[in-house]
């Protein structure tokens, strides 16, 4: 990825995302991903903020795989030279929360 913005997960471990997500953050736009620690593989479903980062849900990677693939919105790719890097777009951090609500309630 070109340009990234770091961020520290709670375990400590440092993770990034690319710029373009602070970027649509910055504009006003939820952003959606989710990201696993190398340290004790606890995965999280996380939306940027303007300084730093929203831990939505903690859980295993199976858990937080299946809750982000699940989540009715579009996905989206970041993709250079180095791979690619998925985020989905919502609208509001309530949306989110009454969708999150919805799914594990199915």
């Amino acid at each position: 990825m070109s340009t990234m913005i770091s961020y520290k997960l709670p375990c400590g471990s440092k993770m990034n995302y690319p710029e373009k997500l602070g970027y649509l953050t910055r504009k006003g736009n939820l952003v959606i991903f989710h990201s696993t620690s190398s340290k004790d593989y606890e995965s999280y479903l996380i939306v940027p903020a303007t300084k730093g980062i929203h831990i939505i849900k903690t859980g295993s990677m199976l858990e937080i795989a299946l809750l982000y693939e699940n989540l009715p919105l579009e996905e989206f790719e970041v993709r250079d030279s180095s791979g690619g890097f998925n985020y989905k777009l919502g609208t509001t951090l309530e949306e989110l929360q009454d969708l999150l609500a919805q799914s594990t309630s199915d």
